[in-house]
């Protein structure tokens, strides 16, 4: 999770005139991983150990 914390915080940058941009790729980047995370195992079981 450091890692993608990494690289959202990489997408964030504040311009010459203090304006914020790519907040909402970062957020989107966190939304992506945890979604990932979640759903991953059970695509996993679902390949890899299927029902009988």
């Amino acid at each position: 999770m450091a890692g993608v914390g990494f690289i959202g915080a990489g997408t964030i940058i504040v311009t010459r005139r203090q304006r914020v941009k790519g907040l909402t790729t970062a957020a989107g980047l966190w939304s992506a991983a945890i979604i990932g995370l979640t759903l991953g195992p059970v695509f996993m079981r679902a390949v890899f150990w299927p029902p009988c």
